[in-house]
């Protein structure tokens, strides 16, 4: 049975379950973000207004910084679901954080299924491949990203 919640009623711990009841494994991180456990590492959290749920990656470039902005900006040429946005500030490892984000708007009264929320996120998971595949022509992120 598919249930149906609208956002306010979707906690860390209900989308936890939700994933678990797909047989897809995740963790709540310290920020209170479920955190799946797939190609990219989606974290999936609800806006503070409880209107939007976002999906968001992030992977880190050690391409040059101007790279990574051509990257970005094709990507987002490419992918218009998906907004690639690249760091001003590098990681403690000196790369450049390219992130990854989906939102999702439900409206207030509207509700979301369980297996929507699911499917919503394989669909960010191969849209992030997908832009990668045609956006990185210059190759600034390894084979396995």
């Amino acid at each position: 049975m598919d249930s149906n919640f609208s956002l306010d009623a979707l906690t860390a711990g209900v989308l936890s379950e939700i994933f678990a009841n797909a047989y897809i494994d995740t963790m709540i991180d310290d920020d209170g973000d479920v955190v799946i456990d797939d190609e990219i590492g989606a974290a999936v959290r609800i806006s503070c207004d409880r209107d939007l749920l976002t999906f968001q990656t992030s992977f880190g470039t050690s391409a040059a910084y101007l790279d990574a902005l051509a990257f970005v900006n094709h990507f987002n040429r490419e992918v218009q679901l998906v907004k690639a946005i690249a760091s001003d500030d590098q990681d403690e490892e000196g790369d450049w954080v390219i992130t990854f984000e989906y939102d999702v708007r439900v409206y207030p009264k509207e509700h979301i299924s369980a297996s929507h929320v699911v499917r919503l996120s394989r669909e960010f998971s191969e849209l992030v491949h997908h832009g990668i595949t045609v956006a990185d022509p210059g190759h600034i992120f390894p084979s396995d990203t």
